[in-house]
């Protein structure tokens, strides 16, 4: 390894070490100050930390000592920390972009229901408020500077006078009852149902998340600089991951082609998948033989086929950001659910559920049996709760008629149409007369269904959108390690020449 490569690994390795033993002491400082109730990224912190802490010392000591076995254990570690880094940095990624919680909690006008998901559910949600009740929190932290315990332990405005805490002690809502004469509806423990307390303990939980990225997104870059200049051995590892991805993928497809009980739904994909896994396996053969085999020819190759593909994934990104911005849902007075239309789609997205496309996906659809949910009991038969459900958007479009056609609720899947002296407004929308109660039938031809069908390819673009961001870090860091490996491979050939 050339003084100039060594010299920059010591460096990052240096700071990886300075950036672990920070991160360790925030964690052990998070287990200290922070009520375990919120506490969310203490054990991601010490975790982080103590792998940024030991793992760059293998390669201080191989730099060292001149130790080969020491400098392929360290780069094994730093790939398996990368991965780790890789996770963790998705999450806070994730937190960063879904929550936009407002400074104040109390001036968030959406419900903390609008807002939990997967990353926070209310299950979580609940447990923190238990724990919060549990632990006598609000005895201990209220009279901190806090949202969580400014906005869960205090009465709403309106309810008589703001308990303040001097010091530890029995406490409760009755006992303020009592004391200011509180209306009966002030009455309820801690205030943990309030929307500023909900809010504060999520703005809590997401803050933490993106304290940590302020560490993680440094360190993962770190770590790739230093996997990038030991490059030959990364290109040639990651290449082959990516062929046994290929080979899966050519392994899978031609399985689809042989086996006869595939639906045609499911075979439509053959082709797509065949070709992909044929491409990442040659392309990643190319890396393999460049890096391995120091092929300098099959490494530029392989450099130019990368290049070609990061290029065209940034222009298919963009594409795929402007043709998906429109379609949002339309929000219907009294329902949990959205509706949809063809016409806030764009243009070309419309064409995908156009003439004969329309048939083959009509029929996947039917086979898939997207409307079972509906009619076998697991969605509610009453009207009300029915109307409260969030169905997704196929459902909402497939499986039951338009809202303003104002046909009468009869179970999930069976509707009665207007009278006479209503059908004038229901005219004007022809899906009206397009629904039926034919189990196989409903609103299957209907363009609220293709609306419906838009809306989930919307939705799955989306997040391809986000995949394929992720994709182009990954790919610029593998081609700069090749850059990197194709100059070591010069660099190799005229040593080997002398």
């Amino acid at each position: 390894m050339s003084e100039i490569r060594t010299g920059f690994l010591t460096m990052a390795t240096i700071i990886l070490i300075c950036i672990g033993l920070t991160m360790t002491g925030t964690g052990l400082y998070y287990r200290k100050t922070v009520s375990k109730c919120i506490r969310e990224t203490d054990g991601s912190f010490v975790v982080i930390g103590l792998l940024l802490l030991v793992i760059p010392q293998f390669a201080l000591y191989a730099i060292c000592c001149h130790s080969k076995r020491m400098f392929t254990i360290y780069i094994y570690a730093m790939i398996f920390v990368s991965i780790v880094l890789g996770g963790y940095s998705l999450k806070c990624f994730i937190y960063n972009t879904t929550f936009g919680i407002a400074k104040s909690p109390a001036e968030e006008k959406r419900t903390a229901k609008q807002l939990v998901g997967r990353l926070v559910p209310e299950s979580k949600l609940a447990k923190v408020t238990e724990c919060i009740i549990h632990n006598h929190d609000c005895n201990f932290n209220a009279s901190q500077n806090s949202n969580v315990w400014r906005y869960c332990c205090a009465q709403p405005r309106g309810c008589g006078v703001t308990t303040m805490f001097g010091q530890p002690g029995e406490w409760s809502w009755k006992h303020q009852h009592v004391e200011n004469h509180v209306p009966e509806e002030c009455s309820y423990e801690y205030c943990l149902s309030c929307r500023g307390c909900q809010m504060s303990i999520l703005k809590a939980i997401v803050h933490q998340w993106k304290y940590l990225s302020m560490f993680s997104y440094p360190a993962l870059f770190l770590v790739c600089l230093s996997l990038a200049i030991s490059s030959n051995f990364v290109v040639g590892l990651a290449n082959t991951l990516v062929m046994l991805v290929g080979a899966s993928a050519i392994g899978y497809s031609i399985y689809m082609f042989v086996h006869q009980g595939v639906t045609d739904c499911e075979s439509a994909i053959r082709i797509p998948l065949l070709t992909t896994g044929l491409i990442l396996f040659l392309v990643s053969l190319l890396g393999v033989i460049g890096s391995c085999f120091k092929e300098n020819l099959a490494m530029v190759s392989y450099l130019i086929i990368l290049f070609g593909g990061i290029v065209a994934l940034m222009i298919f990104s963009i594409f795929l950001f402007f043709v998906t911005n429109k379609g949002a849902g339309r929000v219907v007075s009294g329902r949990g659910y959205k509706e949809y239309r063809t016409v806030d789609f764009s243009t070309w997205l419309n064409g995908f559920v156009g003439g004969k496309r329309w048939v083959g996906i009509r029929s996947c659809l039917a086979e898939a049996n997207v409307c079972d949910d509906l009619s076998d009991g697991r969605v509610s038969q009453i009207a009300d709760a029915f109307y409260h459900k969030n169905l997704s958007p196929i459902q909402s479009g497939c499986c039951k008629p338009p809202s303003d056609c104002n046909f009468e609720f009869r179970n999930a899947t069976f509707w009665i149409p207007p009278s006479k002296n209503e059908t004038a407004v229901a005219a004007e929308n022809g899906d009206c007369g397009t629904w039926s109660n034919v189990q196989t039938e409903l609103c299957f031809n209907c363009n609220a269904c293709k609306a419906g069908v838009l809306a989930n390819i919307r939705e799955k673009w989306r997040n391809l959108l986000v995949f394929n961001i992720c994709l182009l870090i990954l790919l610029i860091t593998v081609y700069s390690c090749g850059c990197c490996a194709r100059r070591n491979n010069r660099t190799a050939r005229k040593s080997d020449s002398v």
